[in-house]
């Protein structure tokens, strides 16, 4: 299909949100996030922090970051996001943990630190180059360190019913693409399965999750051979990657 793509001026800079607040409000549509939250703690309680160095990336306001710092207590902290304000209100929140302007969706610099465990939650579907966000996370994960990733499933019978959700509580297509018959296409590929990633672009932000596979997520892990396991749970998809030399 042969959609425009916007210029980088079109692309709406990001808006600090409070991220916790998925978690800590109590209304129904929060319930898969709280499900979620209680399967990454589930998770983590299977890999050792002892003694261990930990990353969070994509932290937002650092409510996760320190909900693993002081539950597992791993020997340094870091929390990583692109977003002055978010690392702003996290410093002021979590003064015990560091943290760290870094864009997953470009090349990290030198300077980013690296860890023996690092975590990333709900962020790989904001950003426009999957390829080169995956390369920063095995970047800063030190060889023999493990990679937890968690991911929303926007596709097949759950990925039906979130974008009926979705477009219930008003959400639409507009920040795709804009091509004829955006809906029909779209709506069509969800039923049969086909792959919802063509339907984006490398715009840096992604608020409504539209168009993003998995799928293309579990070709670049195959590609790299890495050790792993990968499981859905409910509308998420969990990794656990080992990082070895390949």
């Amino acid at each position: 299909m042969n959609m425009s793509s916007p210029s980088q001026s079109d692309v709406v800079p990001s808006v600090p949100y409070d991220h916790s607040a998925t978690y800590r409000d109590r209304r129904l549509r929060n319930l898969p996030h709280r499900l979620r939250l209680r399967s990454l703690i589930s998770l983590l309680e299977r890999v050792d922090f002892t003694g261990k160095s930990y990353i969070d990336v994509g932290c937002s306001n650092g409510y996760i970051t320190s909900l693993v710092t002081r539950r597992f207590q791993p020997a340094r902290s870091c929390g990583l996001d692109h977003n002055l304000q978010n690392l702003e209100r996290a410093r002021m929140l979590h003064p015990g943990i560091s943290f760290r302007l870094a864009n997953i969706s470009q090349p990290f610099e030198d300077e980013v630190p690296s860890a023996d465990i690092v975590t990333c939650f709900e962020t790989l579907e904001h950003v426009g180059n999957l390829e080169v966000a995956l390369n920063n996370l095995l970047r800063i994960t030190r060889i023999d360190g493990t990679l937890v990733l968690s991911v929303p499933i926007e596709i097949g019978a759950r990925g039906m019913l979130k974008f009926a959700a979705k477009l219930a509580w008003g959400y639409r297509l507009a920040e795709l693409p804009q091509a004829p018959q955006l809906f029909q296409h779209y709506v069509h590929s969800l039923a049969t399965g086909k792959r919802i990633s063509v339907f984006r672009d490398a715009r840096p932000g992604w608020g409504t999750h539209f168009g993003f596979d998995y799928r293309d997520l579990d070709d670049l892990l195959s590609i790299r051979r890495l050790p792993l396991a990968a499981w859905n749970d409910f509308t998420t998809r969990f990794y656990r990657i080992t990082h070895k030399m390949t």
